[in-house]
């Protein structure tokens, strides 16, 4: 007999909070959602994987099919926005060379290198700038 889905999503956000690569991709190949909401935040373990900096993690999501634009949480948080929170270039560059939407606009205009200035990430707002002109 199978686990049911919620358990091995359950299994899954602890997994994301814990760290556990291992019980990840075991969950992940069992075929537990990789975008499974943890229910406070909203957030996702694409979401937990950036704020902790865990680039293998979010690098074996991403495989598993983790959504990149996910902003349906409590702070319409993206995780585009939480690898410019952390200052996580490394993660940015991954996030953009598997599609994360980089030139997303909300709808008052503002941008992500807005958003990376308004919370004193200068470097961040350049380096999405320089993707941008380069076509990335």
């Amino acid at each position: 007999m199978t686990r049911s889905q919620l358990a091995m999503s359950t299994e899954l956000l602890w997994a994301a909070q814990a760290g556990d690569f291992t019980a990840m991709r075991r969950l992940l190949r069992e075929g537990a959602d990789p975008n499974r909401r943890f229910m406070v935040s909203g957030f996702t373990c694409i979401h937990e994987a950036i704020l902790r900096k865990n680039h293998d993690m979010a690098r074996l999501l991403i495989e598993f099919g983790a959504d990149l634009d996910h902003d349906d949480n409590a702070n319409w948080q993206t995780p585009i926005m939480s690898a410019i929170i952390m200052e996580d270039v490394e993660m940015l560059s991954l996030l953009i060379e598997n599609v994360a939407t980089l030139g997303a606009v909300a709808d008052d205009g503002f941008t992500y290198a807005d958003y990376a200035r308004e919370i004193g990430r200068d470097s961040i707002a350049e380096f999405i700038e320089s993707q941008l002109a380069s076509g990335g």
